[in-house]
């Protein structure tokens, strides 16, 4: 509703949507590229009583119904004026009435109603060679040509619409920009210098922020706009992948996390070392050092890194993983490691993780699922044999005699006692514990 009598407005892209003359009153308004939406239901698009110009505009219409470009309302400055040129009727106009303008007016009839251009979905030119229309009002009734010549289409510029303010409203009316559009885990982020920012999922409103940064539930297809001074939203731009994948493990973890991702390699900071698991022993797994992280290839990882603010056990250890052009290829043959489609999978395996107790710490536990599950889990392709076998230990290949790994969770200050004890498989048991004890100053048997 331009509601202002010799008021100025200025639409720049958009939807405006509804029925009866909804869009309405006085001023000279000048419609730029903006889509006009009906609802479905019989329509007058407008009733204005100064001026009203849509540029390049486009008409979609929602249903069977019948719809007219306007009718005229009342007098103002001169009298109602309303103009469309080049415009896009996305029905081909077979629902646009057949005198294209509602002839019964309201309280004055139009001085003009004119279109040039008009144009069906394909882009081909439907604009009549004549349509006289015998408007009628309550002051009086007035025949009017309403197909406009091209020099008469040609008057009815921005400039000539909004007069000196032309220029101020056209660049108020520049999009504003974000770039750099990174979804990284559960945090998207983007470069922009706007005062606010809309933020999307899969084409459906999700926020509004303030920030460039914005937690997300899930790995969808994000897109960031910007608003610019006018409060007019710009381009939406889609999220990348991250260049650089920042992963957390937890302080029970003790630096460990399984990893896979099918269609990227990675190299690896300085803090962290990528491993296969290459054969069984016993209640042991041997775990093979590669070099970098080929794509479709299920990982076991180890960072000795740790966060900014290593207090939260959500959060404890912190690893770098960058992402590579090149297809990067190490030696990962024999690997155990599996993956979950996400279908249909019956499986009682082995799956790394943590569990509490003086016995038990970070090792390969029990995993069953029946049916479906989460695609892209990584765990152990080994069948649960049962009895002693709910958890696996592992080893490193070719590191110090493969003595086994200590994998219990570390302590609060990440020392250990004099006295601290282990056994064979790396675990933290009592020093008085009968059998193989391994302390810090050597091997020993208690009776």
């Amino acid at each position: 509703y331009s509601h202002k009598s010799g008021g100025y407005f200025y639409f720049n892209g958009g939807k405006i949507s509804g029925c009866v003359d909804y869009m309405c009153g006085q001023s000279r308004v000048y419609f730029d590229g903006v889509t006009l939406s009906n609802d479905n239901r019989d329509t007058y698009m407008t009733a204005n009583s100064e001026l009203y110009v849509f540029n390049n505009c486009i008409v979609e219409n929602n249903g069977s119904n019948t719809y007219y470009f306007g009718r005229s309302w009342g007098s103002v400055n001169g009298g109602p004026h309303c103009i469309f040129i080049n415009t896009t009727l996305k029905d081909n106009g077979s629902h646009l009435g057949n005198t294209r303008w509602l002839a019964a007016g309201m309280n004055d009839p139009y001085v003009t109603a004119g279109e040039y251009g008009t144009k069906n979905a394909a882009g081909t030119d439907i604009t009549p060679s004549s349509n006289i229309v015998n408007f009628t009002s309550k002051s009086g009734n007035v025949s009017l040509e309403t197909i406009l010549t091209a020099e008469q289409a040609a008057t009815y510029t921005m400039a000539y619409t909004l007069g000196d303010w032309a220029a101020t409203a056209q660049a108020d009316a520049e999009q504003a920009e974000v770039s750099n559009v990174v979804l990284n885990g559960n945090t998207l982020t983007w470069d922009g210098s706007s005062d606010a920012y809309l933020i999307e999922k899969n084409g459906e409103f999700v926020a509004l922020t303030s920030e460039t940064s914005y937690t997300v539930e899930d790995d969808a297809t994000y897109t960031v706009r910007a608003a610019n001074g006018r409060g007019g939203f710009g381009e939406a731009v889609q999220n990348t992948a991250a260049a650089h994948l920042i992963l957390t493990t937890t302080k029970n973890m003790a630096g460990y996390k399984s990893f896979y991702d099918a269609d990227k390699s990675y190299t690896l900071d300085e803090n962290t070392t990528a491993y296969v698991a290459i054969k069984k022993k016993d209640n042991l797994i041997s775990l093979r050092k590669i070099a970098v992280v080929p794509a479709n290839t299920p990982v076991i990882l180890k960072t000795t890194g740790l966060a900014a603010e290593p207090r939260s056990d959500a959060a404890y250890y912190q690893m770098t993983l960058t992402a590579s052009d090149d297809e990067l290829a190490v030696n990962t043959g024999g690997n155990l490691l599996a993956v979950t489609t996400g279908a249909g999978e019956d499986l009682n395996v082995y799956r790394l993780g943590y569990k509490a107790g003086e016995d038990y710490g970070v090792g390969f536990y029990t995993w069953t699922v029946t049916g479906n599950t989460t695609a892209g889990i990584v765990y152990i392709n080994i069948n649960n044999d049962g009895g002693n076998s709910a958890k696996l230990g592992f080893t490193f290949e070719n590191e110090e005699e493969e003595t086994p790994t200590a994998i219990n969770s570390i302590s609060e200050d990440n020392t250990e006692t004099e006295d601290a004890a282990y056994n064979m498989a790396g675990q933290r048991i009592n020093p008085t514990a009968k059998g193989l004890v391994i302390k810090r100053n050597g091997k020993f048997i208690n009776q």
